[in-house]
């Protein structure tokens, strides 16, 4: 019992280790595309919209 909680914990330790290592630009959303032949597009400061419809609600930061 005492061996499967310390194999338990070491994994859950190395898994914690690899995600504050991991970089958080890998995690980050790719960039938004987006295609004038489909309408005419609204950029304002908090979301983006293609013929009133909105594509997104919040801005992508990677463009």
């Amino acid at each position: 019992m005492n061996n499967k909680i310390s194999k338990t914990l070491c994994v859950f330790i190395v898994i914690s280790i690899i995600f504050c290592i991991y970089p958080t630009t890998a995690l980050a959303k790719e960039q938004t595309l987006l295609d004038i032949s489909k309408g005419s597009i609204n950029i304002t400061d908090t979301q983006i919209t293609q013929d009133n419809i909105v594509i997104e609600d919040k801005l992508n930061p990677n463009g």
